[in-house]
């Protein structure tokens, strides 16, 4: 498999904290930074909708069972 040649960033714009930056003019240190923060942003994202969605989940079993205990009947017979 040929080896990938690293990518050269060219007049790329971004936006960080309201300010417009290019980041061709930036560190190599500087754009992992970057590239961190972006990513970290992502998974802390993702990490929120995953509480959301387990928390809706264990809403929902918790009035299933709450139901079922009021009615002494087991559903699934």
């Amino acid at each position: 498999m040929p080896k990938k040649e690293k990518e050269t960033v060219e007049n790329q714009l971004i936006k960080y904290k309201g300010e417009e930056y290019d980041v061709s003019k930036w560190s190599e240190v500087q754009v992992d930074y970057y590239n961190h923060v972006a990513d970290l942003e992502v998974k802390i994202n993702r990490a929120a909708f995953n509480i959301r969605q387990l928390n809706g989940g264990l809403e929902y079993y918790k009035d299933q069972l709450d139901k079922s205990l009021l009615n002494g009947v087991d559903e699934t017979e």
